[in-house]
């Protein structure tokens, strides 16, 4: 059993990036039995015979985290610093996929592999104080002294929306993008 950490509670602060921040909660790729693949939190194995015992463990950290906005304690500085913090490189799916609206058509997604491929290629020059990073929005991103330096957005081909959609995913993401001056304005 996965969600994806979106906990909700009709209160303000209380949301999937204030929980996953405060739970250290991590997001895995996750495809259910139709094949469609969404990120989520592992919350429990469905046919184990602990399954009660982890959702209900969940279901107290949940809790445990809506207190935890009442008290302010999501609100902090750093807080939502960890929020917005892009997390540790994870892969994605690649293989088999149906379209969520229309059941009868299947394709091949090859976005992971790519992404993936990316990431080799960009860690082979990755200086010590450099790491990789992702979150649900940004592909491929390379981190120095808590500063976005790099961004990277893969898509799959060069049709003109595709492109303008990458170019759209960089610009909303520049705000946290701090770009060294020798890639200054360069969209690779």
């Amino acid at each position: 059993m996965c969600i994806d950490g979106g906990v909700g509670g009709g209160r303000k602060g209380v949301g999937q990036k204030a929980f996953l921040a405060w739970s250290d909660s991590k997001l895995v790729p996750v495809a259910d039995a139709d094949g469609d693949v969404r990120l989520g939190i592992i919350v429990a194995p469905i046919d184990a015979k602990d399954t009660a015992s982890d959702i209900a463990r969940f279901v107290e950290r949940t809790i445990e985290f809506k207190a935890a906005v009442k008290r302010g304690e999501t609100n902090t500085p750093q807080a939502r610093a960890a929020q917005r913090r892009f997390g540790d490189y994870f892969d994605e799916f690649s293989g088999k996929k149906r379209r969520r609206r229309v059941k009868e058509i299947e394709y091949i997604s090859r976005h992971g592999d790519i992404v993936r491929a990316l990431r080799k290629w960009r860690q082979r020059t990755l200086e010590a104080d450099e790491k990789l990073v992702k979150d649900a929005y940004v592909d491929l991103g390379m981190q120095s002294r808590d500063a976005l330096r790099e961004l990277y957005e893969v898509k799959s081909n060069c049709e003109r929306q595709a492109l303008y959609t990458a170019i759209g995913q960089i610009v909303v993401h520049d705000g946290s993008l701090r770009v060294r001056p020798e890639t200054s304005g360069r969209i690779t």
